[in-house]
């Protein structure tokens, strides 16, 4: 299971690289099979952006992607800015930035199901976490 982390180390890793109301995580698609999750911070969407973290559950050593995402509803449009990549503690293993590169949301996929709710505006929906490092615990416990 995953190691309970420090509070201040918690902190410092979501001001570093995160929007600072990254507070609301809301589990947007699964694949329990494999233990592919992907989550949306519902506090950061606004009407151009939003907050996005991929966490594989089953192997806890895998690391925890967040990436920023600009997106445009009306023509169903996502373009990834900035990617941060955490180790299983919650350190910083890597960022980076992303040049502006429009693409379309391809049906059914994991970014569609992204642009769905920031678009229709149900993110508020799915399994509310106050960290995304508990992830895996918090999913453990609800049987998810």
């Amino acid at each position: 299971m995953l190691r309970s982390l420090n509070s201040a180390m918690v902190i410092a890793v979501l001001t570093f690289a995160a929007p600072a109301a990254a507070e609301n995580w809301q589990l947007v698609s699964s694949e329990p099979a494999s233990g592919d999750y992907q989550f949306i911070d519902a506090d950061s969407v606004t009407e151009s952006q939003f907050w996005s973290a991929r966490v594989q559950v089953h192997d806890e050593s895998q690391p925890i992607a967040m990436a920023r995402t600009l997106y445009r509803c009306r023509t169903r449009e996502m373009a990834i800015t900035y990617i941060t990549i955490y180790s299983a503690q919650g350190s910083v293993i890597r960022s980076w930035s992303e040049d502006v590169s429009w693409t379309p949301a391809v049906p059914q996929s994991i970014g569609a199901s992204l642009l769905e709710r920031v678009c229709s505006g149900t993110v508020v929906q799915g399994v509310p976490l106050r960290d995304i490092f508990e992830v895996r615990r918090v999913l453990k416990e609800r049987g998810l």
